[in-house]
Parts: C-alpha cells; sequence; structure tokens
C-alpha cells in the first residue's frame, strides 16, 4: 500500500486487524492502491474451500455489533475485499461513528 502512495498504511500486526484510521479510503490515491494491493489480502481460512464456519460466525458477530453502534449499513460478509470495499455501501471508515463501533467490535474477530 505504500508504494502505491498509502504512505501511512501501519505494517500489519499477526492476529490483529488491520488498523487504518486516519486514511482516506476514499480517495483515489487509496482506491487505486487497494485494486493493486488486493492479491496480497490475508484470507480466512483454506482459500480453496473460503471462510472456516467460525470465521463467517465472527463475521456475522461483528456486522451486528457494528449495526447496533450505528454503523447501520454494515454487510453481512466480506468476501475478501477488507475495509477498503466498504466504501461501496456508503461507509467512511473514517466517521467517528465507524471508529467507536470498529473499537467496540473489533474483539468479536478474534485474535
Amino acid at each position: 500500500m505504500r508504494s502505491h502512495g498509502v504512505t501511512n498504511y501501519a505494517d500489519p500486526v499477526p492476529g490483529k486487524s488491520q488498523s487504518i484510521s486516519g486514511i482516506d479510503t476514499n480517495s483515489p490515491t487509496y482506491q487505486a492502491a487497494a485494486s493493486a494491493c488486493q492479491q496480497y489480502q490475508p484470507t480466512t481460512g483454506n482459500s480453496t474451500q473460503g471462510p472456516s464456519s467460525a470465521a463467517n460466525t465472527a463475521q456475522l458477530k461483528f456486522a451486528v455489533c457494528m449495526r447496533n453502534h450505528g454503523v447501520t449499513n454494515f454487510p453481512e460478509g466480506n468476501s475478501g475485499g477488507g475495509q477498503q470495499s466498504l466504501s461501496q455501501y456508503g461507509i467512511d471508515t473514517n466517521s467517528p461513528t465507524f471508529q467507536k463501533a470498529n473499537q467496540a467490535c473489533s474483539s468479536l474477530l478474534g485474535p
């Protein structure tokens, strides 16, 4: 992401959700970088079988939690697009509502 112009993109931490706070995910630079780096996005479960049942359950609980915390249009599943795909649902990941909900709900995704 950094080599594609998103200079403040943080290094990933194994077992943790990728933090993108302070990054305008709606900017053309971010969108182009996310598209170019899509192949490096980690997947959950076996890529030939899709996400595990536990991962699906965690994603569903996370989505419900996000909606309960004010992100009413949060989708129920994420087909490997990561947070960059949330803009297609009209979700601003930099909004205070999203940031508070993400902080409250991120533990549901596991370590």
